[in-house]
């Protein structure tokens, strides 16, 4: 096989979320994605030149492509877990504040109140029930368990695009 076929045939790697709509990859697969896209744009001959972004007349940076983002995928999955029964449900609670997780070992948090995700498991399957608020000191004493990263990203897929957001509005 040549090199043509075989870059041709190559599987890009999938995200493992997004945010805003942006594909969420990490470090090493954003680069594998935008190795991808620069030697599809050299040979189909499309100008593939990285070099400085041109600028608006106002002083500003015009928009530049945006393939996705990269982050470092054990801060963004980084969660804390308690395991609530609920007379014949189990309940997953999930906080995935990064801060909150990081200062839960020194016994105080930066906040009095921390979100929440309610989760069931029904047949492999998982459910977002709801968002909820736990105290800080709930936080610290209860939450003591974690989810893998590959469980994490299952629950990243199912929580609402607006849980513990807030609704942006213009009013101009």
């Amino acid at each position: 096989m040549g090199i043509l076929e075989e870059f041709m045939s190559k599987e890009l790697p999938k995200p493992i979320g997004s945010a805003n709509g942006v594909p969420i990859y990490t470090f090493e697969d954003m680069q594998e994605v935008n190795n991808y896209k620069l030697m599809e744009e050299k040979l189909t001959g499309k100008d593939a030149e990285l070099g400085t972004r041109p600028i608006n007349p106002d002083g500003t940076y015009t928009s530049v492509r945006k393939l996705g983002s990269a982050v470092n995928i054990d801060r963004y999955l980084a969660n804390r877990m308690r395991i609530v029964k609920d007379g014949t449900k189990v309940l997953y609670h999930i906080v995935d504040d990064y801060r909150a997780i990081q200062e839960q070992k020194n016994g105080r948090v930066y906040t009095n109140v921390l979100p929440a995700y309610v989760i069931t498991a029904n047949n492999h399957k998982l459910n977002y029930v709801e968002t909820i608020n736990v105290s800080d000191k709930e936080f610290i004493n209860e939450f003591t368990k974690q989810l893998s990263n590959e469980d994490m990203i299952e629950v990243k897929k199912i929580l609402p695009v607006n849980a513990g957001e807030v609704e942006k509005v213009h009013i101009l």
